[in-house]
Protein backbone atom coordinates (compact mmCIF):
# COMPACT_ATOMS: atom_id res chain seq x y z
CA UNK A 1 0.00 0.00 0.00
CA UNK A 2 2.65 2.54 1.07
CA UNK A 3 4.28 1.77 -2.75
CA UNK A 4 0.68 2.39 -3.74
CA UNK A 5 0.26 5.28 -2.18
CA UNK A 6 3.66 6.84 -3.13
CA UNK A 7 2.87 5.81 -6.51
CA UNK A 8 -0.34 7.46 -6.74
CA UNK A 9 1.10 10.80 -5.84
CA UNK A 10 4.01 10.60 -7.80
CA UNK A 11 1.41 9.91 -11.03
CA UNK A 12 -1.18 12.39 -10.26
CA UNK A 13 0.95 15.11 -9.33
CA UNK A 14 0.05 16.65 -12.78
CA UNK A 15 -3.56 15.43 -12.44
CA UNK A 16 -4.98 18.75 -12.10
CA UNK A 17 -2.52 21.01 -13.99
CA UNK A 18 -4.49 19.35 -17.69
CA UNK A 19 -8.33 19.77 -16.30
CA UNK A 20 -9.77 20.61 -19.55
CA UNK A 21 -12.73 23.36 -20.36
CA UNK A 22 -15.84 22.67 -17.80
CA UNK A 23 -18.30 22.20 -21.24
CA UNK A 24 -21.90 21.70 -20.82
CA UNK A 25 -22.91 18.19 -20.43
CA UNK A 26 -26.53 15.89 -21.13
CA UNK A 27 -28.02 14.74 -18.35
CA UNK A 28 -26.35 17.31 -15.60
CA UNK A 29 -22.26 16.95 -15.42
CA UNK A 30 -19.14 18.44 -16.17
CA UNK A 31 -16.36 17.10 -17.61
CA UNK A 32 -12.50 16.02 -16.39
CA UNK A 33 -9.93 14.58 -17.08
CA UNK A 34 -6.25 13.74 -15.96
CA UNK A 35 -3.10 11.72 -17.17
CA UNK A 36 -2.07 9.24 -14.91
CA UNK A 37 1.84 8.33 -14.83
CA UNK A 38 3.89 6.09 -12.83
CA UNK A 39 7.34 7.01 -10.79
CA UNK A 40 9.11 7.40 -13.78
CA UNK A 41 6.68 10.21 -15.23
CA UNK A 42 5.57 7.22 -17.83
CA UNK A 43 1.52 6.96 -18.40
CA UNK A 44 0.06 4.37 -17.13
CA UNK A 45 -1.48 2.63 -20.33
CA UNK A 46 -4.47 0.63 -20.64
CA UNK A 47 -4.64 -0.16 -17.39
CA UNK A 48 -8.12 -0.44 -14.96
CA UNK A 49 -8.56 1.86 -12.06
CA UNK A 50 -11.21 3.25 -9.76
CA UNK A 51 -11.50 6.92 -8.82
CA UNK A 52 -13.69 8.07 -6.40
CA UNK A 53 -14.55 12.03 -6.66
CA UNK A 54 -16.07 13.87 -3.39
CA UNK A 55 -17.65 17.51 -3.85
CA UNK A 56 -16.90 19.19 -0.27
CA UNK A 57 -18.75 22.93 0.60
CA UNK A 58 -17.13 25.47 2.41
CA UNK A 59 -13.56 24.36 2.55
CA UNK A 60 -11.18 21.41 1.42
CA UNK A 61 -12.11 19.37 4.47
CA UNK A 62 -15.47 20.66 4.33
CA UNK A 63 -19.39 19.00 4.88
CA UNK A 64 -19.13 15.73 2.21
CA UNK A 65 -22.43 16.82 -0.44
CA UNK A 66 -22.06 14.33 -2.70
CA UNK A 67 -19.40 11.11 -3.95
CA UNK A 68 -19.67 9.10 -6.59
CA UNK A 69 -16.94 6.06 -8.06
CA UNK A 70 -15.86 5.65 -11.58
CA UNK A 71 -14.04 2.58 -13.14
CA UNK A 72 -12.39 3.69 -16.32
CA UNK A 73 -9.41 1.99 -18.34
CA UNK A 74 -6.72 4.33 -19.16
CA UNK A 75 -5.82 4.92 -22.39
CA UNK A 76 -2.26 4.17 -24.29
CA UNK A 77 -1.23 7.44 -23.50
CA UNK A 78 -2.37 7.12 -19.26
CA UNK A 79 -5.36 9.43 -20.13
CA UNK A 80 -8.82 9.17 -17.92
CA UNK A 81 -12.02 11.05 -19.03
CA UNK A 82 -14.83 11.38 -16.86
CA UNK A 83 -18.22 13.17 -16.58
CA UNK A 84 -18.67 14.45 -13.10
CA UNK A 85 -22.20 13.37 -12.21
CA UNK A 86 -22.31 10.59 -13.99
CA UNK A 87 -20.48 8.26 -11.84
CA UNK A 88 -22.19 5.28 -9.60
CA UNK A 89 -23.82 7.45 -6.82
CA UNK A 90 -22.48 6.58 -3.38
CA UNK A 91 -23.79 10.09 -1.28
CA UNK A 92 -26.26 13.03 -1.77
CA UNK A 93 -27.74 13.51 -5.45
CA UNK A 94 -26.22 15.75 -7.88
CA UNK A 95 -28.93 17.13 -9.19
CA UNK A 96 -29.22 18.61 -5.40
CA UNK A 97 -26.09 19.98 -4.86
CA UNK A 98 -26.51 23.98 -4.58
CA UNK A 99 -23.73 25.56 -6.07
CA UNK A 100 -24.36 29.53 -5.79
CA UNK A 101 -24.78 28.85 -1.25
CA UNK A 102 -21.21 28.39 -0.74
CA UNK A 103 -17.46 27.71 -2.25
CA UNK A 104 -17.29 23.97 -3.39
CA UNK A 105 -14.68 21.78 -3.29
CA UNK A 106 -13.56 18.21 -5.67
CA UNK A 107 -11.71 15.78 -3.94
CA UNK A 108 -9.92 13.11 -5.70
CA UNK A 109 -9.26 9.34 -4.60
CA UNK A 110 -7.62 7.24 -6.61
CA UNK A 111 -6.96 2.78 -6.68
CA UNK A 112 -4.95 1.90 -9.39
CA UNK A 113 -5.48 -1.78 -9.28
CA UNK A 114 -8.99 -0.86 -9.56
CA UNK A 115 -10.32 -1.53 -6.14
CA UNK A 116 -11.26 0.13 -3.66
CA UNK A 117 -8.62 0.81 -1.42
CA UNK A 118 -8.05 4.24 -2.13
CA UNK A 119 -5.54 7.35 -1.70
CA UNK A 120 -6.17 10.72 -1.20
CA UNK A 121 -5.02 12.30 -4.45
CA UNK A 122 -5.73 16.18 -3.39
CA UNK A 123 -8.56 18.94 -3.14
CA UNK A 124 -9.11 21.24 -5.55
CA UNK A 125 -11.88 24.33 -5.25
CA UNK A 126 -14.05 24.58 -8.67
CA UNK A 127 -13.44 27.72 -9.32
CA UNK A 128 -16.78 28.46 -11.17
CA UNK A 129 -19.91 27.11 -11.51
CA UNK A 130 -20.08 24.09 -13.80
CA UNK A 131 -21.51 25.35 -16.90
CA UNK A 132 -24.11 22.87 -17.25
CA UNK A 133 -25.35 23.63 -13.51
CA UNK A 134 -25.53 27.10 -14.73
CA UNK A 135 -27.20 26.67 -17.92
CA UNK A 136 -29.75 24.38 -15.77
CA UNK A 137 -30.47 27.59 -13.49
CA UNK A 138 -30.68 30.02 -15.97
CA UNK A 139 -32.78 27.77 -18.60
CA UNK A 140 -35.76 28.73 -15.96
CA UNK A 141 -35.57 32.38 -16.43
CA UNK A 142 -38.05 33.47 -19.26
CA UNK A 143 -38.09 37.15 -20.82
CA UNK A 144 -41.49 37.94 -22.35
CA UNK A 145 -41.74 41.34 -24.43
CA UNK A 146 -43.92 43.81 -23.39
CA UNK A 147 -43.72 47.28 -22.21
CA UNK A 148 -40.45 48.80 -22.28
CA UNK A 149 -39.09 44.96 -23.85
CA UNK A 150 -38.35 44.34 -26.93
CA UNK A 151 -37.34 40.53 -28.46
CA UNK A 152 -36.20 40.46 -31.92
CA UNK A 153 -34.41 36.61 -32.71
CA UNK A 154 -31.49 36.32 -30.15
CA UNK A 155 -31.69 40.58 -29.40
CA UNK A 156 -33.23 41.78 -26.43
CA UNK A 157 -33.52 45.56 -26.47
CA UNK A 158 -35.38 48.54 -24.59
CA UNK A 159 -38.25 49.21 -26.51
CA UNK A 160 -38.80 52.98 -25.39
CA UNK A 161 -35.95 54.68 -25.46
CA UNK A 162 -35.36 56.18 -21.47
CA UNK A 163 -35.21 60.23 -21.20
CA UNK A 164 -32.07 59.89 -19.40
CA UNK A 165 -28.87 60.95 -21.28
CA UNK A 166 -25.14 60.93 -20.66
CA UNK A 167 -22.88 63.75 -21.57
CA UNK A 168 -19.42 62.65 -20.52
CA UNK A 169 -20.17 63.21 -16.64
CA UNK A 170 -23.55 64.65 -16.74
CA UNK A 171 -26.52 62.49 -16.44
CA UNK A 172 -29.75 65.18 -17.46
CA UNK A 173 -33.08 64.71 -18.65
CA UNK A 174 -33.86 66.86 -22.03
CA UNK A 175 -38.06 67.45 -21.11
CA UNK A 176 -39.41 69.99 -19.59
CA UNK A 177 -40.14 68.70 -16.81
CA UNK A 178 -38.63 66.03 -14.08
CA UNK A 179 -39.43 64.97 -10.79
CA UNK A 180 -37.91 63.00 -8.27
CA UNK A 181 -39.56 60.85 -5.86
CA UNK A 182 -42.99 61.26 -6.67
CA UNK A 183 -44.71 59.08 -9.11
CA UNK A 184 -47.98 60.99 -10.47
CA UNK A 185 -46.61 63.46 -12.84
CA UNK A 186 -49.66 65.51 -12.65
CA UNK A 187 -48.85 66.28 -8.80
CA UNK A 188 -45.33 68.28 -10.35
CA UNK A 189 -46.11 72.18 -10.26
CA UNK A 190 -46.43 73.22 -14.53
CA UNK A 191 -44.39 76.11 -13.59
CA UNK A 192 -41.37 73.40 -12.03
CA UNK A 193 -38.64 72.55 -13.79
CA UNK A 194 -37.29 70.11 -10.89
CA UNK A 195 -39.67 68.67 -8.38
CA UNK A 196 -38.15 66.90 -5.54
CA UNK A 197 -40.54 65.24 -3.18
CA UNK A 198 -38.12 65.34 -0.25
CA UNK A 199 -35.10 66.96 1.30
CA UNK A 200 -31.61 68.14 -1.19
CA UNK A 201 -28.61 67.44 0.08
CA UNK A 202 -25.75 69.89 -1.26
CA UNK A 203 -22.21 68.17 -0.44
CA UNK A 204 -19.69 70.44 0.92
CA UNK A 205 -17.54 70.72 -1.84
CA UNK A 206 -20.62 72.00 -4.33
CA UNK A 207 -19.01 74.75 -5.64
CA UNK A 208 -22.32 76.23 -7.81
CA UNK A 209 -25.97 75.82 -7.16
CA UNK A 210 -28.18 77.97 -8.08
CA UNK A 211 -32.39 77.92 -8.90
CA UNK A 212 -33.27 80.07 -11.24
CA UNK A 213 -29.54 81.62 -11.68
CA UNK A 214 -26.25 80.18 -10.58
CA UNK A 215 -23.97 82.59 -8.90
CA UNK A 216 -20.71 81.75 -8.16
CA UNK A 217 -18.48 81.17 -4.58
CA UNK A 218 -20.99 78.75 -3.03
CA UNK A 219 -24.03 81.58 -3.59
CA UNK A 220 -27.36 80.39 -4.35
CA UNK A 221 -29.97 82.73 -5.92
CA UNK A 222 -33.59 81.84 -6.12
CA UNK A 223 -35.07 83.75 -9.23
CA UNK A 224 -38.84 83.78 -8.84
CA UNK A 225 -39.84 86.60 -10.91
CA UNK A 226 -37.36 87.10 -14.04
CA UNK A 227 -37.91 90.64 -14.30
CA UNK A 228 -35.99 90.82 -10.85
CA UNK A 229 -32.27 90.96 -10.11
CA UNK A 230 -33.36 88.19 -7.30
CA UNK A 231 -35.70 87.72 -5.64
CA UNK A 232 -33.47 86.04 -2.78
CA UNK A 233 -30.33 85.52 -2.33
CA UNK A 234 -28.10 83.92 -0.29
CA UNK A 235 -24.49 84.89 -0.74
CA UNK A 236 -21.22 82.27 0.52
CA UNK A 237 -20.49 85.26 3.51
CA UNK A 238 -23.81 84.27 4.91
CA UNK A 239 -25.77 87.45 4.28
CA UNK A 240 -29.10 86.90 2.75
CA UNK A 241 -30.68 89.51 0.23
CA UNK A 242 -34.63 89.52 -0.21
CA UNK A 243 -35.85 92.02 -2.97
CA UNK A 244 -39.58 92.07 -1.57
CA UNK A 245 -41.78 90.87 1.89
CA UNK A 246 -40.23 88.18 3.97
CA UNK A 247 -42.50 85.71 5.00
CA UNK A 248 -41.18 82.79 7.76
CA UNK A 249 -44.51 80.58 8.21
CA UNK A 250 -47.05 83.24 6.88
CA UNK A 251 -46.01 86.25 4.60
CA UNK A 252 -48.80 89.28 3.90
CA UNK A 253 -47.99 91.22 0.80
CA UNK A 254 -47.99 94.78 3.11
CA UNK A 255 -45.81 93.66 5.80
CA UNK A 256 -42.09 93.64 4.76
CA UNK A 257 -41.29 90.93 7.61
CA UNK A 258 -43.70 88.71 9.04
CA UNK A 259 -42.71 86.06 11.64
CA UNK A 260 -45.39 83.52 12.89
CA UNK A 261 -45.00 82.36 16.24
CA UNK A 262 -45.34 78.17 16.07
CA UNK A 263 -46.67 76.63 19.02
CA UNK A 264 -43.89 75.28 21.52
CA UNK A 265 -41.07 77.86 21.20
CA UNK A 266 -40.01 79.84 23.75
CA UNK A 267 -38.61 82.78 21.36
CA UNK A 268 -40.54 83.97 17.88
CA UNK A 269 -37.87 85.77 16.47
CA UNK A 270 -33.94 86.16 17.70
CA UNK A 271 -31.19 87.78 16.23
CA UNK A 272 -27.97 86.88 17.70
CA UNK A 273 -23.79 88.04 17.52
CA UNK A 274 -20.85 86.01 16.68
CA UNK A 275 -20.16 84.85 19.89
CA UNK A 276 -24.14 84.22 20.68
CA UNK A 277 -25.47 86.78 22.51
CA UNK A 278 -29.09 87.76 22.26
CA UNK A 279 -29.40 91.31 20.18
CA UNK A 280 -33.11 91.45 19.26
CA UNK A 281 -35.42 88.78 20.52
CA UNK A 282 -39.23 88.47 20.26
CA UNK A 283 -40.82 86.29 23.01
CA UNK A 284 -43.57 83.89 22.67
CA UNK A 285 -45.73 86.01 25.12
CA UNK A 286 -44.68 88.77 22.95
CA UNK A 287 -42.04 90.42 24.85
CA UNK A 288 -39.34 92.43 23.00
CA UNK A 289 -35.66 92.10 24.45
CA UNK A 290 -32.78 94.64 23.03
CA UNK A 291 -30.05 93.09 24.33
CA UNK A 292 -31.73 90.73 26.90
CA UNK A 293 -35.29 89.39 27.45
CA UNK A 294 -36.97 89.33 30.40
CA UNK A 295 -40.47 87.63 30.47
CA UNK A 296 -42.48 89.95 32.78
CA UNK A 297 -41.42 93.19 30.78
CA UNK A 298 -42.50 93.77 27.40
CA UNK A 299 -39.93 95.79 26.21
CA UNK A 300 -36.19 95.38 28.27
CA UNK A 301 -33.31 97.70 26.62
CA UNK A 302 -29.91 96.38 27.57
CA UNK A 303 -26.84 98.52 27.32
CA UNK A 304 -24.02 96.90 27.24
CA UNK A 305 -21.18 99.06 26.58
CA UNK A 306 -19.19 100.38 29.13
CA UNK A 307 -18.34 104.44 28.81
CA UNK A 308 -19.89 107.80 29.91
CA UNK A 309 -23.04 108.64 29.08
CA UNK A 310 -23.85 105.94 26.54
CA UNK A 311 -27.82 105.48 25.10
CA UNK A 312 -29.34 102.56 26.54
CA UNK A 313 -33.08 103.87 24.45
CA UNK A 314 -33.43 106.05 21.85
CA UNK A 315 -36.67 107.61 20.06
CA UNK A 316 -36.94 109.62 17.21
CA UNK A 317 -38.91 110.90 14.87
CA UNK A 318 -38.71 110.81 11.08
CA UNK A 319 -36.45 113.55 10.85
CA UNK A 320 -33.94 112.60 12.97
CA UNK A 321 -34.90 114.65 16.05
CA UNK A 322 -35.38 112.62 19.71
CA UNK A 323 -38.33 112.22 21.46
CA UNK A 324 -37.31 109.93 24.06
CA UNK A 325 -33.87 109.12 25.59
CA UNK A 326 -32.70 107.07 27.82
CA UNK A 327 -29.48 106.81 29.27
CA UNK A 328 -26.94 104.85 31.52
CA UNK A 329 -26.46 107.22 33.79
CA UNK A 330 -30.22 106.98 35.39
CA UNK A 331 -31.34 110.11 32.61
CA UNK A 332 -34.34 110.43 30.75
CA UNK A 333 -34.79 112.64 28.25
CA UNK A 334 -38.24 113.71 26.66
CA UNK A 335 -38.43 116.09 23.71
CA UNK A 336 -42.12 117.42 23.51
CA UNK A 337 -44.81 117.01 25.98
CA UNK A 338 -44.85 114.41 28.77
CA UNK A 339 -48.51 113.19 30.04
CA UNK A 340 -49.70 110.98 32.56
CA UNK A 341 -53.02 109.49 32.45
CA UNK A 342 -54.54 109.07 35.82
CA UNK A 343 -51.46 108.02 37.94
CA UNK A 344 -49.25 110.29 39.87
CA UNK A 345 -46.20 111.87 39.24
CA UNK A 346 -44.16 111.15 42.36
CA UNK A 347 -40.56 111.70 43.02
CA UNK A 348 -39.20 108.44 44.86
CA UNK A 349 -36.37 108.73 47.47
CA UNK A 350 -35.03 106.77 50.16
CA UNK A 351 -36.75 107.79 53.60
CA UNK A 352 -34.33 110.11 55.64
CA UNK A 353 -35.27 108.25 59.12
CA UNK A 354 -34.93 104.31 57.54
CA UNK A 355 -33.09 104.91 53.94
CA UNK A 356 -32.76 100.98 54.67
CA UNK A 357 -36.20 99.98 55.00
CA UNK A 358 -38.41 102.55 54.13
CA UNK A 359 -39.27 104.81 50.78
CA UNK A 360 -40.52 108.22 50.90
CA UNK A 361 -42.78 109.57 47.53
CA UNK A 362 -43.48 113.21 46.90
CA UNK A 363 -46.36 114.40 44.16
CA UNK A 364 -45.19 116.55 41.61
CA UNK A 365 -47.35 120.19 41.76
CA UNK A 366 -50.16 119.84 39.02
CA UNK A 367 -50.93 123.03 38.01
CA UNK A 368 -53.36 123.85 34.86
CA UNK A 369 -50.67 126.49 33.71
CA UNK A 370 -47.26 126.35 32.86
CA UNK A 371 -46.13 127.44 36.21
CA UNK A 372 -42.92 128.53 37.50
CA UNK A 373 -41.98 128.87 41.39
CA UNK A 374 -39.07 130.53 42.59
CA UNK A 375 -38.55 131.26 46.74
CA UNK A 376 -35.98 131.86 49.25
CA UNK A 377 -35.29 133.32 52.55
CA UNK A 378 -34.09 137.20 53.01
CA UNK A 379 -33.16 139.36 56.53
CA UNK A 380 -34.25 142.63 56.43
CA UNK A 381 -31.71 145.52 57.25
CA UNK A 382 -31.60 148.46 59.92
CA UNK A 383 -34.72 150.29 58.15
CA UNK A 384 -36.75 146.91 57.98
CA UNK A 385 -35.86 146.86 54.09
CA UNK A 386 -34.57 144.13 51.29
CA UNK A 387 -34.40 144.11 47.87
CA UNK A 388 -34.72 140.44 46.14
CA UNK A 389 -32.41 139.12 43.49
CA UNK A 390 -33.80 136.90 41.01
CA UNK A 391 -32.18 134.58 38.13
CA UNK A 392 -31.48 136.91 35.24
CA UNK A 393 -33.31 135.17 32.83
CA UNK A 394 -36.29 135.42 35.01
CA UNK A 395 -37.84 138.70 33.06
CA UNK A 396 -37.07 136.97 29.34
CA UNK A 397 -38.87 133.57 30.82
CA UNK A 398 -41.59 134.78 32.86
CA UNK A 399 -44.99 137.57 32.76
CA UNK A 400 -47.98 137.12 35.50
CA UNK A 401 -45.72 137.56 38.91
CA UNK A 402 -47.62 136.29 41.86
CA UNK A 403 -45.65 137.62 45.25
CA UNK A 404 -46.19 136.03 48.78
CA UNK A 405 -43.91 136.83 52.26
CA UNK A 406 -44.23 135.47 55.80
CA UNK A 407 -41.84 136.81 58.90
CA UNK A 408 -39.75 134.61 61.16
CA UNK A 409 -39.63 134.95 64.71
CA UNK A 410 -42.64 137.68 65.09
CA UNK A 411 -44.99 139.76 63.45
CA UNK A 412 -44.41 142.92 61.26
CA UNK A 413 -46.40 144.81 58.29
CA UNK A 414 -44.38 143.58 55.22
CA UNK A 415 -44.92 143.94 51.91
CA UNK A 416 -44.03 144.15 48.26
CA UNK A 417 -42.36 147.95 48.25
CA UNK A 418 -41.48 147.39 44.45
CA UNK A 419 -42.72 144.90 41.50
CA UNK A 420 -39.96 143.20 39.56
CA UNK A 421 -37.63 145.48 37.30
CA UNK A 422 -34.51 144.27 36.20
CA UNK A 423 -34.87 140.75 37.79
CA UNK A 424 -34.95 142.51 41.43
CA UNK A 425 -38.32 143.62 43.81
CA UNK A 426 -38.51 145.40 47.27
CA UNK A 427 -39.59 144.40 50.87
CA UNK A 428 -40.33 147.31 53.68
CA UNK A 429 -42.40 147.52 56.34
CA UNK A 430 -40.35 144.97 58.55
CA UNK A 431 -38.32 145.27 61.91
CA UNK A 432 -34.97 145.44 61.50
CA UNK A 433 -33.13 142.49 61.22
CA UNK A 434 -35.63 140.33 61.05
CA UNK A 435 -36.26 137.53 58.42
CA UNK A 436 -38.55 137.06 55.58
CA UNK A 437 -39.56 134.07 53.85
CA UNK A 438 -40.35 134.82 49.62
CA UNK A 439 -42.18 133.15 46.74
CA UNK A 440 -42.71 134.19 43.38
CA UNK A 441 -44.84 132.29 40.76
CA UNK A 442 -45.15 132.87 37.60
CA UNK A 443 -46.25 132.08 34.12
CA UNK A 444 -44.08 130.69 31.58
CA UNK A 445 -43.43 133.35 28.57
CA UNK A 446 -40.70 131.90 26.17
CA UNK A 447 -41.63 131.75 22.57
CA UNK A 448 -42.22 127.81 22.78
CA UNK A 449 -45.12 128.55 25.41
CA UNK A 450 -46.40 131.38 22.95
CA UNK A 451 -46.55 129.20 20.38
CA UNK A 452 -48.25 126.21 22.53
CA UNK A 453 -50.67 127.28 24.76
CA UNK A 454 -51.30 124.88 27.68
CA UNK A 455 -54.80 123.35 27.01
CA UNK A 456 -56.04 121.99 30.04
CA UNK A 457 -60.06 121.14 29.01
CA UNK A 458 -60.99 119.25 25.47
CA UNK A 459 -63.03 116.99 24.28
CA UNK A 460 -61.97 113.18 23.81
CA UNK A 461 -61.32 111.69 20.69
CA UNK A 462 -63.96 109.95 18.57
CA UNK A 463 -63.29 106.45 19.75
CA UNK A 464 -62.86 107.40 23.53
CA UNK A 465 -66.06 108.42 23.93
CA UNK A 466 -67.96 106.80 26.65
CA UNK A 467 -64.19 105.49 27.75
CA UNK A 468 -62.14 106.42 30.83
CA UNK A 469 -58.54 106.65 31.87
CA UNK A 470 -60.16 105.63 35.38
CA UNK A 471 -63.04 103.07 34.81
CA UNK A 472 -63.29 101.90 38.31
CA UNK A 473 -63.95 104.97 39.79
CA UNK A 474 -66.82 105.70 37.77
CA UNK A 475 -68.46 102.35 38.32
CA UNK A 476 -67.21 100.97 35.10
CA UNK A 477 -66.15 97.61 33.87
CA UNK A 478 -61.73 97.38 32.54
CA UNK A 479 -63.61 96.96 29.34
CA UNK A 480 -63.86 101.14 29.59
CA UNK A 481 -60.54 101.70 29.58
CA UNK A 482 -58.96 104.19 27.44
CA UNK A 483 -56.53 101.93 25.46
CA UNK A 484 -58.55 98.74 25.86
CA UNK A 485 -58.94 96.53 22.95
CA UNK A 486 -62.36 95.06 23.84
CA UNK A 487 -64.54 97.79 22.47
CA UNK A 488 -67.60 97.37 25.26
CA UNK A 489 -68.61 100.56 26.88
CA UNK A 490 -69.95 103.23 24.24
CA UNK A 491 -70.61 106.74 24.44
CA UNK A 492 -72.41 107.90 27.78
CA UNK A 493 -75.96 108.94 27.28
Amino acid sequence: MNTIFKHLISTTALLFLILGTLTAQTPEAFKYQAVIRDANQQPLSSQPVTIRLSILSTSSSGTLVYQEVHSPTTSALGLVSLNVGEGVPWTGTFADIDWGSDRHYLQVEVDETGGSSYALVGTSELLSVPYSEFAREAATVALIAGEGIAIDGNEIRNASPSLWLQDSNLVFVDTAIVGIGIHDSLKIPDDAHLFVNGNIRIAEDSSLFGVGKIVGANGIEFLGDSTNEGDFTLFSNGRALFEEEVGINQVFSFIDLNVRNQVGNSTVFQVEDTSGNDLFEIGRNGNVGINQITNNVTLQVQNKTNGTNNIILNVERANGNNVLQVQDDNDVVVTGDFSVNSGAKNFILDHPLDPANKVLAHNAVESPDYVTYYHGTITLDAQGNATVSLPEYFEALNTDYHYQLTCIGGFSQVYISSEIQQNQFGISGGQPGMKVSWQVSARRDDPWAHDHPYEHEWQKDPQDLGRYYYPEGYGRSDESRIGSNDQEGGQDE
